[in-house]
């Protein structure tokens, strides 16, 4: 779900998002049902997938004192910026990325002090060292 009290900028970015994961769905999609009787050997092929959810990602999660990041699941081919929200005037803060205790990515805000309740970004370049068969990826600030 967008967030619909965000500037049109973020609005946008936001889409752009949705847009993307659904166009790779749309794209990539899980094809043929295999509990669909039609065709009885894709049912019962074992190499035939069986995870024909929406595609996931691994969970972003933010800790405190960040209030969120949209998105909140990350893939190794995200492009877009994410999206970060504060609880508590941040001077000059360092955003650190890690996943299982590796450091994906750190990065010094572009901006002075963030500003509670007032969006920031993070760029999306870390993306590709993410291991989607790894645990949460966990964003923290300093």
């Amino acid at each position: 779900m967008l967030h619909a009290a965000e500037s049109a900028a973020t609005a946008a970015r936001e889409g752009a998002h949705a847009a993307t994961a659904v166009r790779d769905w749309l794209t990539d999609g899980p094809g043929p049902d295999p509990t669909d009787a039609t065709d009885p050997t894709e049912a019962t092929d074992p190499t035939y997938p069986t995870d024909l959810d929406w595609p996931g990602g691994v969970p972003l999660v933010a800790g405190p004192p960040l209030l969120h990041v949209t998105p909140n699941r990350v893939a190794p081919g995200d492009r877009f910026p994410y999206l970060l929200r504060t609880s508590l005037p941040l001077p000059r803060p360092v955003l650190h990325v890690t996943q299982d205790g590796r450091l994906l990515h750190r990065e010094r805000c572009r901006l002075t002090t963030a500003v509670p309740h007032r969006p920031f970004s993070l760029t999306a370049r870390w993306t590709h060292r993410v291991d989607p068969g790894g645990g949460p990826v966990r964003l923290t600030v300093t």
